[in-house]
């Protein structure tokens, strides 16, 4: 994924910061809000350029800490509906 593109705050919403990236013809965004040490929420928007129906069976996510030493933290994602997995139990 490319670096992180931080999209300024807009009143009463938390900040967001975004991620893209792109395997072949599948264009992937993931967002985390709001961004900042505690809890998170983290989604995943897919997009296929050639314009296929593409579903999203599973996406397991490993998020690693870069500022202290700590096990990476694992976790499986479905789709919330076309286009858009989530983070599920956590």
């Amino acid at each position: 994924m490319s670096a992180p593109a931080a999209t300024p705050p807009t009143t009463g919403l938390p900040p967001l910061l975004s991620f893209n990236g792109r395997a072949d013809d599948l264009d992937v965004m993931m967002t985390v809000s709001p961004a900042r040490a505690g809890p998170n929420e983290v989604n995943f928007f897919f997009y296929d350029t050639n314009g296929d129906d593409r579903s999203i069976e599973k996406l397991i996510a490993r998020f690693i800490f870069v500022d202290f030493a700590a096990p990476p933290v694992v976790v499986e994602m479905v789709e919330a509906h076309p286009g858009h997995a989530n983070i599920i139990d956590h």
